[in-house]
């Protein structure tokens, strides 16, 4: 990952919700690479009963560093 972070759009806190219309993918397509059997997992905040993501985290910020511009939204 490069040392400077990605821009993304506040909040900082993202929900399910925030993630789909940025990435422009389906809530399954969230949900299936959420889990941690999934191949390369998005990064999420654990113990919160809802799926959040941490825009700031280093983790989550290599995830989209790896997946952005890769033809992430395939509509599922």
């Amino acid at each position: 990952m490069s040392t400077n972070p990605i821009d993304l759009p506040a909040p900082r806190i993202w929900k399910l919700e925030d993630l789909m219309r940025f990435l422009r993918v389906s809530k399954s397509w969230v949900y299936k690479r959420t889990k941690a059997k999934a191949d390369d997992p998005i990064p999420r905040i654990q113990g919160m009963g809802c799926i959040r993501f941490d825009t700031r985290n280093p983790e989550f910020q290599s995830w989209m560093a790896r997946h952005l511009g890769s033809g992430t939204g395939d509509g599922e």
